[in-house]
């Protein structure tokens, strides 16, 4: 899988409607990012890809949120396509699909979810150099 253009593909809508730029990190690192959020795309060769909803702080840190458990299991929420294999290009396609039928206070930047996920999920602090490739305008596209 290429997940530069699986993510093109598939968060096309997103990246238009909502206004998020495209950040190529490597060949298993993507983000999406707009203002202090990003959601941020990591592929494993063996595990498949992984997609996180990442908020920057104003210290310059950042926190790491399981995007795709809240939505299936907070908001009961998991679009699927039509006619799709289980592999990555449909987790990714059917998260677009969710996150554009039901998160667009999530794609809009409102925080107020954040509440809600953190009385049931833990909350992961990135990495601060992961931080720092995500939010680096020198490389965004």
């Amino acid at each position: 899988m290429n997940l530069e253009d699986e993510v093109r593909i598939s968060f096309a809508g997103i990246i238009n409607t909502y206004g998020f730029n495209l950040k190529v990190m490597g060949v298993s690192e993507i983000a999406l990012i707009k203002g202090k959020f990003a959601l941020w795309f990591f592929y494993y060769y063996r595990d498949g890809v992984s997609v996180s909803y990442i908020v920057k702080n104003k210290d310059g840190s950042a926190h790491d949120y399981s995007i795709c458990d809240y939505l299936r299991f907070r908001r009961k929420r998991f679009f699927s396509p039509e006619n799709s294999a289980c592999d990555d290009t449909h987790i990714l396609r059917s998260l677009a699909l969710t996150l554009e039928k039901s998160a667009q206070d999530i794609l809009l930047g409102d925080e107020e979810w954040l509440v809600d996920y953190k009385t049931h999920y833990s909350v992961t602090p990135l990495a601060q150099i992961t931080t720092d490739k995500i939010w680096d305008v020198t490389s965004q596209e």
